[in-house]
């Protein structure tokens, strides 16, 4: 891709757009955490498998935190934060929801997403050495047999199946959710940039503010340049008839000719010879 239309890419539409896609995503993947960790442990009568061994199951606290960071930073913030960019792109709204200033929008979800990437990279470390504590412990020392064999629960006196699945997808969706929020970060970046904050701000930070200057330097380039070459060109009639209007050109005066000093006239009335040194005596 050329850098001029890179540029063109860099506006505060897309990042609008891109910040409502990346939401959405954050909120479907928190399905894919929320609900498989959720019927886990409604398996095993509310208990946790996470950090679990032969003896005794994991701490129900790991298995909630897990949750709840999903559901409220995915389920619930993304959802409003998705809503929220929509409304601002192309909602009825838009005319009040664009006077938000940086500080009291942008500034606060910029924060917000930071938060929510620093918890939920705990909660993919939790998930993913908790799964593999309790694969090691119950199936010691044969672990390989935890994707295929059952654990039996002496709380509901039943056999859970399904729970490596289930633990699978829980740990690839933190983990893609983690990611997601790397990328809205980056664009929280961007769109604090486009929108002036960093001029406000001391160095280094003032950089990202001059970079932005010569993008939008660049994005009015390229558009004066795009307008004049979609301007209509004109027609031959319309040429023809400014050509007819036109008054021709005026035709040169010619110059006067140069003033001759006539020789005298003697009383003869023939002309006399010049005196080259006359003078009155």
């Amino acid at each position: 891709m050329p850098p001029a239309a890179m540029v063109n890419l860099v506006t505060e539409k897309n990042a609008r757009l891109t910040t409502a896609l990346l939401a959405a995503l954050l909120a479907a993947f928190g399905f894919f955490i929320v609900i498989p960790l959720s019927v886990t442990q409604a398996a095993v009568g509310g208990r946790c498998l996470l950090y679990a061994d032969s003896v005794t199951f994991g701490p129900r606290s790991v298995c909630a935190y897990v949750v709840a960071v999903a559901a409220m930073f995915q389920l619930l913030y993304c959802i409003c934060r998705a809503g929220l960019a929509l409304l601002m792109t192309w909602g009825p709204a838009k005319t009040k929801l664009t006077i938000l200033s940086p500080v009291k929008f942008l500034l606060p979800c910029a924060i917000a997403d930071v938060l929510a990437s620093v918890l939920t990279l705990v909660s993919a470390g939790v998930v993913s050495r908790g799964f593999s504590v309790m694969c090691s412990k119950i199936f010691y020392p044969k672990s390989d047999r935890c994707g295929t064999a059952d654990i039996y629960s002496a709380v509901t006196d039943s056999y859970v199946t399904n729970y490596y699945v289930r633990l699978q997808v829980t740990e690839a969706g933190v983990w893609i959710s983690l990611v997601l929020w790397l990328l809205l970060i980056v664009v929280d970046i961007l769109s604090l940039s486009l929108s002036g904050l960093f001029s406000r701000l001391p160095f280094p930070l003032s950089r990202l503010d001059s970079l932005n200057r010569r993008l939008d330097v660049g994005t009015r380039h390229q558009d004066n340049k795009a307008d004049n070459t979609n301007l209509p060109r004109p027609s031959p009639d319309f040429l023809t008839q400014m050509a007819a209007r036109t008054p021709p050109p005026k035709r040169p005066v010619p110059p006067k000719p140069p003033c001759v000093a006539q020789p005298l006239m003697t009383s003869g009335g023939e002309p006399g010879p010049a005196d080259e040194d006359s003078s009155f005596s």
